[in-house]
């Protein structure tokens, strides 16, 4: 625990696999005899193991009022995801309405969960809900495969999901490092910092196609 190469990193379960890998790749390249320890969880499972002095840095999303140092990476929109052979995938905007009769799979682990429930229940509209996962990429392959659409954020892509915003659905989240408050080492803090440079410096692509 006390070695100055030792990385121990809290990710948001709901980040995408490639979005991580983005990030961590340049590090661990950079940095010769990095051991980087991965805990991933939701955002409460994420900050009792930082009170706990038990991951160095988070990699979650950035909410107003937390008492640790903060550093901010990008803003993401959450959108529709849908099947690109579905009639709907050809429109640029599509309106929540239009869902109604649709088949829907729920990402259990979402933290905007309550907000998209009641979007949809504000617009008195009811999809039938089909399938229901913790796992985000296995919903997103079930989109690809047609079996329903769901909500989730704008850096989710896979061949055959088209990506499209949805009318009046506005929630966003900002995602970036949260710093523990528990003191560390010099060479520790030294580590920690080239990472998050290197990573500011290079931030995920949010332009991604799909």
């Amino acid at each position: 625990e006390g070695s100055p190469k030792l990385l121990r990193l809290g990710i948001l379960m709901t980040i995408p696999s490639r979005t991580i890998q983005k990030i961590l790749q340049p590090f661990q390249r950079q940095e010769a005899g990095l051991v980087t320890e991965l805990f991933e969880g939701s955002e409460q499972e994420i900050q009792n193991r930082m009170d706990e002095g038990r991951i160095d840095l988070a990699l979650t999303i950035l909410r107003p009022g937390t008492k640790n140092k903060t550093v901010s990476l990008y803003q993401e929109p959450y959108s529709l995801a849908i099947a690109s052979h579905h009639p709907l995938a050809a429109r640029k905007i599509i309106s929540p309405t239009e869902l109604a009769n649709e088949p829907t799979i729920v990402r259990s682990r979402c933290e905007a969960l309550s907000e998209t429930s009641r979007f949809f229940t504000d617009h008195n509209v009811r999809p039938r809900l089909v399938y229901r996962t913790a796992q985000d990429e296995r919903a997103l392959a079930m989109v690809a495969a047609g079996v329903g659409f769901t909500t989730m954020p704008d850096h989710y892509r896979m061949t055959g999901v088209t990506r499209r915003p949805m009318k009046g659905y506005d929630l966003s989240r900002e995602v970036g490092f949260i710093q523990s408050i528990h003191p560390a080492g010099e060479e520790k803090s030294a580590l920690l910092d080239r990472f998050i440079t290197l990573t500011r410096a290079s931030p995920p692509d949010m332009t991604i196609g799909g």
